[in-house]
């Protein structure tokens, strides 16, 4: 259990550095209007949607544990790479929504995966309570980072960047910590 918390904490952390603050990055970094920010960030929610519809499809076909790990690990770069955008690329608007699309679908197709790992890690008569905890420890969680980071791209020079590179950070330790999970389990 101390390790769904765990695990839960990183990922929330990660999130609540980046996520709340996709529509001002849009706005102050890319100089995009906030129409065009907010059609820009939309594609986080089409992401959301095709997450859970080809979740369970992926890990029917390559099993759960490969689809929680792939997912994490190959989500880091495209946290990454909002770091190297800039407004003055060519079709950049174009860019940006692919990219918010995939990263969104990566990291959103965990989560019913990792739901059901938790609630099969509990007895059904617990599972209720234990389920309001991680969703309590999450929320924490990411009010307490977005706050951070806020912070950070108000106070420091890396502003946006280090936010990106901080989430994309604990991404991958989230991953690794899930890996390391699995071999347990397996053993």
């Amino acid at each position: 259990m101390k390790f769904i918390f765990l695990y839960t904490f990183c990922g929330a952390f990660a999130v609540g550095m980046i996520i709340p603050y996709y529509t001002t990055y849009l706005i102050n970094k890319m100089n995009y209007s906030t129409d065009t920010a907010a059609f820009v960030n939309n594609f986080n929610m089409l992401g959301n949607l095709l997450a859970m519809i080809i979740s369970p499809i992926i890990s029917k076909r390559i099993g759960q544990f490969k689809t929680i790990t792939f997912a994490k690990l190959l989500s880091f770069p495209f946290v990454l790479i909002f770091i190297f955008f800039n407004s003055s690329l060519k079709f950049i608007t174009l860019i940006l929504c692919i990219f918010f699309l995939t990263r969104s679908v990566l990291i959103n197709i965990t989560v019913p995966l990792e739901n059901i790992i938790f609630m099969n890690s509990v007895d059904q008569e617990h599972q209720a309570k234990f389920n309001s905890l991680v969703v309590l420890i999450g929320n924490i969680t990411v009010s307490i980072s977005s706050y951070l980071a806020g912070n950070i791209i108000s106070y420091t020079k890396l502003s946006y960047s280090l936010t990106f590179i901080i989430s994309a950070t604990v991404f991958i330790m989230q991953a690794i910590a899930f890996i390391h999970l699995n071999n347990v389990k397996s053993t």
